[in-house]
This record gives structure tokens, sequence and C-alpha cells, in this order.
């Protein structure tokens, strides 16, 4: 028994966290290899594959080991190990800058969202990853800030 994860021991890259107990840029985050490879599945293998080039190592391999572990190809799913692993990053004051900008275009919004907010989500991207996302929510053509939410951004990643 024990209260620990559901997930047993592993050899393999499991998403196992930095020394600090949350995901950074350590580990190796191996492939988007889904159990399934029907038709049906084919954008979860995109999408596994797309998602983790904007995340930091460890953010990655932890998404890529959920994400493959999932039985069926349920969208929600893929997103719930999305913003898990993101959620789990290790704080990352390189994120200040890009936090700042994101908090400053989404205030007086529907998608206004705090500092602390912002790095839940932010710390767990690479430099890659927070240029899209900065895009998404300040669209480089003067479109209107933010229209879409932080998390969505992140979803179309």
């Amino acid at each position: 028994g024990g209260s620990s994860s559901s997930s047993g021991s592993s050899s393999s890259s499991g998403g196992s966290p930095d020394s600090g107990g949350c995901y950074g840029d350590m580990g190796t985050p191996g492939n988007c290899a889904l159990a399934d490879a029907g038709a049906a599945c084919a954008w979860q293998a995109t999408y596994c594959s797309s998602v983790t080039e904007g995340m930091r190592t460890g953010v990655a391999q932890a998404t890529i080991s959920c994400i493959v572990a999932l039985t069926g190809c349920q969208t929600p799913d893929a997103y719930t190990c999305v913003k898990s692993a993101l959620t789990g990053a290790c704080p990352d004051s390189t994120a200040d800058a890009t936090c700042s900008t994101i908090v400053t275009a989404c205030t007086g919004t529907s998608n206004a969202l705090s500092a602390a907010d912002c790095h839940h989500l932010v710390d767990g991207l690479n430099a890659t990853g927070r240029q899209t996302v900065l895009g998404c929510i300040t669209p480089p053509d003067g479109g209107t800030a933010c229209q879409l939410g932080l998390y969505s951004c992140i979803e179309g990643l």
C-alpha cells in the first residue's frame, strides 16, 4: 500500500522531478510513442510532439510520460497532462519579464490573471514556448491583446 504515487518504480524516462521536487531542466524527454497508434490517436501523438517542443526538459518528460500512459485518445486527458506538468515546474525567475508582459496585456480583459497564476504555467516553458505564448497573447499583427486566456495559448503550442 502506501500513499505515494500510483505509478510503480520505473527505470525508463518517467517524469522524475529535479532535486527540488519540481520539473526543471533535468531528464530526457523521450518520444511520444503512444500505445494506441491508430488513426484516431494521430492528433494526440502530433499534439504531444508539438506541445513538448516549447517546454523545459523535465516538464516535457513529465508531459510525455503522462500522455503515453493514457488509455484512449481523449483530448481533455492530454491537456490535463500538460497542465499538471506545467504546474509542477520549478519556479523560474527568467519568466518574470514574460509574465509581466502577459499580466499587463490581459489586465482589464475577461482573461486577466495574476503574476503568480502566470508563473504556474509559464515557468515550465522554454524560450521557444514563451515566445509562442507571447505571440498568442499579444498578436504581432496588432490584433486585440489577450483574446485567448493564457492556458488556451499554451494548449495551442
